[in-house]
């Protein structure tokens, strides 16, 4: 069974183009918002028999294992195999969205307090994964995954415990914990509820971030409580003319009564008279 997850957005020339366009944009790690996003701690601690299976496994002379532990033990290997782990990291883009529609915290960081909107993707359940149906333009990447009509783009839940999370050691091949770093952050950040889909960058920064979707899966469209009538009216005008299938609209309003964000479902005569 499918599920509609959501993306918070200022309306602005971005917004517009994403949805005229019909993209997700995927950020790489210096684009997040949170500065530890994504980012591991490294550990170069490592015995002498370690290091040298390591260098010889990836094919190094004698010479070069007998370099790489005097680097090791001086204190310089560190810095240089961090600045090329750094560099590898920035290849991984991500596209994150929300379980909710209904936080006021991302209404007030996401969508320009309030002003700006929140679309709703629509998700298909298959083999205990939310995906998204990407469209065949894009250009494959390991992180994709093709069916006879589109590729498919598996959504990956985020945990709110950066601590769990072991630091990476290239002697050790603790792969796992690169994979990691990208599925948790720091309990602060738990109000997002993320779910995130995740691309790799094999050429090296030429991948395109703007990946294309079906136009099937946006479902929903909810207005802030402070969007300005002619913003309302731009956007639903830009979707009426992009999407041929019916997609909801809605419009939020606090009820102060319980203290929580709510919606009302609204047409194009409701926006005229806003």
């Amino acid at each position: 069974m499918g599920r509609i997850f959501y993306k918070y957005r200022a309306i602005n020339e971005y917004t517009k183009q994403s949805i005229s366009e019909k993209v997700f944009h995927y950020s790489r790690q210096q684009e997040l918002n949170d500065t530890f996003d994504g980012r591991i701690g490294s550990d170069y601690n490592a015995s002498y028999e370690e290091i040298s299976a390591w260098t010889q496994k990836i094919g190094l002379s004698k010479e070069t294992v007998d370099k790489i532990i005097k680097e090791a033990e001086n204190g310089s290997l560190e810095k240089r195999m961090d600045n090329s782990f750094i560099k590898m990291n920035n290849r991984f883009l991500y596209f994150c969205l929300s379980e909710v529609w209904d936080e006021s915290i991302m209404w007030g960081l996401y969508a320009d307090s309030s002003k700006g909107i929140c679309l709703g993707y629509n998700t298909i359940f298959d083999k205990e994964a939310y995906i998204l149906q990407m469209e065949l333009l894009n250009r494959s990447n390991r992180f994709y995954f093709k069916e006879k009509e589109y590729y498919v783009s598996v959504l990956l839940k985020i945990i709110y415990d950066k601590k769990q999370i072991e630091k990476y050691n290239p002697f050790r091949r603790n792969i796992d914990s690169i994979k990691d770093s990208n599925l948790h952050k720091e309990q602060k950040w738990s109000f997002e509820k993320e779910y995130r889909s995740i691309i790799f960058d094999e050429d090296d920064g030429k991948l395109v971030q703007n990946q294309i979707y079906r136009s099937n899966i946006l479902k929903e469209v909810i207005f802030g409580e402070k969007t300005s009538k002619n913003d309302m009216l731009e956007i639903y005008d830009l979707v009426k003319s992009k999407y041929v299938r019916d997609i909801k609209f809605y419009k939020v309003y606090s009820n102060i009564a319980n203290m929580k964000i709510q919606r009302k479902n609204i047409e194009y005569k409701d926006i005229i008279v806003f």
